[in-house]
């Protein structure tokens, strides 16, 4: 099936924002669903008609598309108008599939004969970069490390949500009464090739209750300025360690004599003796 013009309307296009009508229109991804995207607009149009405008499948117009959009009517002073809007419920990916191909049918509903156009609408999701939603390291906000352990590497740092760029992570302190400043978390940890590394052993008595927090900062790499901060929670297990000295104390002991000789015992004292009669 070839398309044609046979009658009034004609020339259908979109107009979104301030952008001129156009038969290829751009969309932003993400944003709002149910939103309205532009205006059907088109030639020949007499507001004491009637019009059934509609989305349809390329070369078979009988056919609803199967798409993200729909067409509404305007209502209070934009009635008599048509709307090209996204469904509720409908959001537009750019790293997704895409949209199919569709067409858009206008049908005056006032004529008989010849009274419908179809025309292609090529519809273009752009991209919009996108910061994470969340950090996490092997999978986890919240580590666990064992007191007076080997230093070790602790995983992977990644991010939820905006894999369409490259982050660079960094340390940042929390803050707050009981966590490190930003030199003592330096000693404490460092970002490796994407993977947080503990560089020390830990002493869980050098924290309140052995617990500390800090940040993982996320920043797009050679894009627009989005950062993202997630706090990390630190939870050092206690070890039950073994003394390094007994000291058993001095008083009441007498020290040794010049040469290492014990002082001279006292003096003895005669047994009473217990006379039985």
């Amino acid at each position: 099936m070839s398309y044609s013009t046979l009658a009034a309307p004609s020339n259908i296009k979109i107009k979104v924002g301030d952008a001129s009508p156009a038969t290829n229109i751009h969309i932003l991804e993400n944003g709002q669903p149910g939103r309205i995207i532009g205006e059907v607009v088109f030639d020949g149009f007499d507001p004491d008609h009637s019009y059934t405008v509609s989305l349809v499948k390329p070369l078979e117009p009988d056919q609803l598309a199967v798409v993200p959009f729909e067409i509404v009517n305007g209502t209070g002073a934009d009635a008599g108008k048509f709307f090209f809007k996204l469904k509720d419920g409908q959001t537009l990916d750019f790293e997704g599939s895409g949209v199919d191909n569709f067409d858009i049918k206008v049908t005056d509903n006032s004529l008989t004969g010849d009274n419908t156009t179809v025309r292609p609408i090529d519809c273009i999701v752009d991209n919009v970069v996108d910061g994470p939603t969340s950090i996490t390291v092997n999978a986890q906000t919240t580590l666990a490390i064992t007191e007076n352990a080997d230093p070790l590497n602790l995983g992977d740092i990644l991010q939820t949500g905006g894999d369409d760029v490259g982050y660079t992570y960094t340390l940042v302190a929390a803050g707050g009464p009981g966590n490190p400043d930003a030199d003592a978390l330096a000693e404490l940890f460092e970002i490796s090739e994407d993977r947080l590394v503990q560089k020390v052993a830990f002493d869980r008595e050098a924290f309140p209750g052995g617990t500390f927090t800090f940040k993982i900062k996320a920043e797009v790499v050679d894009g627009p300025s989005l950062t993202y901060e997630q706090t990390i929670t630190v939870n050092v297990s206690n070890v039950n360690e073994a003394p390094t000295a007994i000291d058993f104390g001095t008083a009441g002991m007498s020290p040794l004599r010049s040469g290492g000789t014990p002082p001279p015992a006292p003096p003895s004292r005669p047994c009473a003796r217990s006379i039985r009669m």
